[in-house]
């Protein structure tokens, strides 16, 4: 099955090829006349060849295919009535992926045979001049100095990858009674940019414990590192400024039988919230919820939707409000500190109270 469609394939490029040939050898010998019959039928008998160069591994392929394609229809008109009545002539010679490109490019050959991606020398691309404006230019209204042959550019098509950036913890230190219980990193991965050898190096970006030397830590705290200097000489990131690439930490720290949980300020539950208002809060992102406990109860403690709300019975006009939060916990667990969160309240147009 594989076969008969690479067969299909390979037909209906080899035709194509055929009628761009037929069609220019039509327009040399009208544009020639009858003196240059001979010259007009040799270029004619050229094109109704197919040249195969490249890999030796496709080789053996296309050779079996071709000639089972010449054994089924021997002449190119019995293929498609539109090509001439000659013999069906397919050539395919061996000598590498990277000689079957340069044959194509050299015009040696009507098909290049490569078993392996384009390398990036071998790519083309157009060359465009625009003005002051933005436009392009014409390039038949300008005098260059790059002769018929125009200009040849070697260029390397760089790629990208996300690369995990790990942290060394071996140096962080806490005061007597807290223990250090992680960190949270953003962004956890940078994306770098390098050849496609380069990017095969390089599976994470570690950066030393120097970086994160702390002692005595009795809170969380935040600390931001420029991880430039740890990125392989190479590599440049969207990130590249001059600013260099900073990596903002969380140092997590936690009394002894304590958890800390973060909980988004969007998710919590508004309870007897007066009609045709918006709530909002006046800090975003996560909550965060100190509970004490065994470690046995806090290892697989967490908190589901719905188990934090705030009453706003008393928040009845608009203003700005602290309110307590209301926590739901399981047996065994209770909250660490009371907590109190600040809220806005204003007139909603929507008739429905939102985050």
């Amino acid at each position: 099955m594989k076969k008969k469609l690479m067969s299909v394939l390979l037909a209906a490029a080899m035709v194509a090829s055929m009628a761009v040939g037929c069609g220019s050898d039509k327009k040399a010998s009208s544009d020639s006349g009858d003196t240059k019959k001979t010259e007009s039928t040799e270029k004619k008998t050229e094109s109704n060849q197919i040249l195969f160069n490249g890999s030796s591994t496709l080789a053996p392929v296309i050779t079996s295919i071709a000639t089972d394609f010449f054994d089924t229809y021997g002449t190119w008109d019995a293929y498609n009535s539109s090509l001439p009545k000659e013999d069906i002539a397919i050539y395919v010679s061996a000598g590498g992926s990277g000689q079957g490109t340069k044959a194509v490019i050299d015009g040696t050959s009507t098909f290049g045979m490569v078993a392996r991606s384009v390398k990036d020398e071998e790519k083309e691309a157009e060359l465009i001049l625009y003005d002051n404006n933005g436009k392009i230019v014409d390039s038949t209204q300008i005098e260059n100095n790059l002769g018929d042959e125009g200009l040849k550019v070697k260029i390397t098509m760089l790629q990208t990858k996300s690369i995990p950036v790990e942290f060394d913890t071996s140096l962080i230190g806490t005061a007597s009674g807290y223990h250090f219980s992680g960190i949270s990193i953003q962004p956890e991965s940078i994306q770098i940019v390098g050849t496609e050898e380069q990017l095969e190096t390089v599976d994470s970006i570690e950066i030393p414990a120097e970086e994160l030397a702390e002692d005595g830590l009795d809170q969380t705290i935040e600390k931001t590192v420029d991880i430039a200097n740890y990125l392989p000489y190479w590599a440049k990131t969207d990130q590249d400024s001059a600013g260099g690439v900073p990596i903002v930490i969380k140092i997590q720290v936690e009394k002894f039988g304590t958890k800390t949980v973060e909980f988004p300020y969007n998710s919590i539950a508004l309870l007897n919230a007066p009609k045709d208002y918006k709530v909002s809060y006046a800090e975003q992102g996560d909550l965060e919820i100190v509970v004490r406990g065994s470690k046995e109860d806090l290892d697989d403690f967490t908190l589901e939707k719905g188990s934090v709300s705030i009453n706003l019975n008393d928040c009845k006009t608009a203003g700005t409000y602290n309110v307590p939060i209301q926590v739901t916990l399981p047996d065994g667990i209770e909250l660490e500190d009371t907590i109190n969160v600040q809220i806005t309240l204003t007139k909603s147009s929507g008739g429905e109270n939102d985050q």
